[in-house]
């Protein structure tokens, strides 16, 4: 229970089910970001600037920072 696999893009929203719209985190983190975005959950708490430093800095695919780095989701 210490982890859990999180949509990056709401399912219920972005009905985006692949691997690059899926990461693992803290259960705790997954429960409170609920059905937002990262950047929906993360600016709401001044964080989003340090997240995008720390997304930039690792080596991921192009698909996968896109999800983490849109700043908005249409529907």
């Amino acid at each position: 229970g210490y982890c859990e696999i999180d949509h990056i893009l709401p399912y219920s929203r972005s009905l985006d089910d692949s691997l690059s719209n899926k990461v693992l985190c803290l259960t705790k983190e997954n429960q409170q970001k609920t059905n937002q975005t990262p950047f929906e959950y993360l600016s709401s708490q001044n964080k989003w600037d340090d997240f995008v430093g720390r997304v930039n800095a690792l080596h991921l695919n192009k698909a996968k920072r896109n999800r983490l780095l849109r700043m908005y989701l249409i529907h």
